[in-house]
């Protein structure tokens, strides 16, 4: 994990230390504003996300040297465990602690927690203030996603493309991809780093229209197998992406159903994540990522039936081929 410390430097006469408080408020709401706004604005474009190099406020009358900002946290399902005590003051003592969580919520202490609504990255800002007003502001993004799980699910297409789960989300540049199409008959585990595809695992096994499958993914560390209908059809040992969300996928195909999801801890049989899809279940928490450049938007919905589906024919690419392609068109993120 990477961080970029910036540091603040205040005036440190006497004089001036209300009005320095107040300036610092001031800063420590813009500043977490622009890296939240240059996060979101990356989420959600092509564009790599801001980083923020420096920020120096100086008085020609200051000699404080701002103190260093150090975030380190754990994670027990989607709640963290923060602690800045890592932090320090080469020249004093620090006095306060600020926290933005990157989600719209905030937080004051050496060490806090938060409980997060969902799996996926989250820019967590740590700012610290020392006893002569200095400001030391760090910013990590944190992935907060799935590590070491079991997922299962019912899987069932009324079309003959492709559907599938992917797992081990980072961002849409970066995961892995179970994939299976009758049409052109394969069933592939495919990773994407860095927006580059490959093909990790591989069959010309296609499903049967109608059918319904039960489908197992289980990551064991750098571990993983995936099975249907209880029977191991792929196991490999893969390290790109050991933590992350896990998405419903789907290209080219207007009838990929998803009934009877779970998601549980491999070490403690927790479980995790629970859906059976009933009638009026809601979507609401679910985050809608549309890449397909033709017959979109995605249309997934929960149906009387009481099953998630996805009815759009949305995809882009190539339509013959069964070569590993990125084959991009709509993914719901598991909330």
């Amino acid at each position: 994990m990477t961080s970029t410390n910036k540091t603040n430097q205040l005036t440190n006469k006497p004089t001036n230390q209300l009005a320095n408080k107040q300036v610092l408020s001031v800063l420590f709401v813009l500043l977490t504003c622009l890296f939240s706004a240059a996060f979101v604005y990356a989420a959600t474009s092509s564009i790599p996300a801001a980083t923020l190099k420096s920020v120096t406020i100086t008085d020609s009358a200051s000699k404080n040297i701002p103190p260093h900002a150090v975030i380190k946290y754990t994670q027990q399902g989607e709640t963290v465990n923060f602690d800045a005590s890592g932090s320090n003051d080469s020249d004093g003592s620090i006095a306060d602690y600020k926290w933005d969580f990157g989600d719209g919520k905030t937080g004051a202490g050496v060490t806090v927690s938060h409980m997060y609504a969902g799996y996926r990255a989250f820019p967590v800002t740590l700012a610290v203030v020392d006893d002569k007003g200095g400001v030391g502001l760090v910013q990590n993004q944190i992935n907060l996603g799935y590590h070491n799980f079991h997922l299962s699910l019912l899987i069932r297409s009324q079309d003959d493309d492709t559907f599938g789960v992917m797992f081990g989300y980072v961002d849409s540049n970066n995961y892995y991809r179970f994939e299976w199409d009758k049409q052109r008959a394969f069933r592939h585990v495919v990773k994407n780093v860095g927006g580059k595809f490959s093909l990790i695992a591989g069959d010309d096994v296609p499903y049967v229209v109608g059918q319904n499958y039960f489908l197992e993914i289980v990551a064991n560390g750098d571990n993983i197998q995936v099975s249907i209908d209880h029977n191991v059809i792929f196991s490999f040992t893969e390290n790109n992406f050991p933590t992350g969300a896990i998405a419903l996928y789907s290209w080219g195909n207007v009838g990929a159903v998803y009934d009877n999801l779970q998601i549980s801890d491999n070490a403690t049989g927790t479980i995790l994540y629970k859906n059976s899809f009933d009638s009026g279940s809601s979507l609401n928490n679910w985050t809608i990522v549309d890449e397909g450049n033709k017959s979109g938007p995605s249309n997934w919905s929960i149906v009387k039936t009481g099953v998630l589906r996805q009815s759009s024919n949305i995809f882009s690419g190539n339509t013959t081929s069964s070569a590993v392609l990125p084959r991009l068109g709509t993914y719901i993120i598991v909330p």
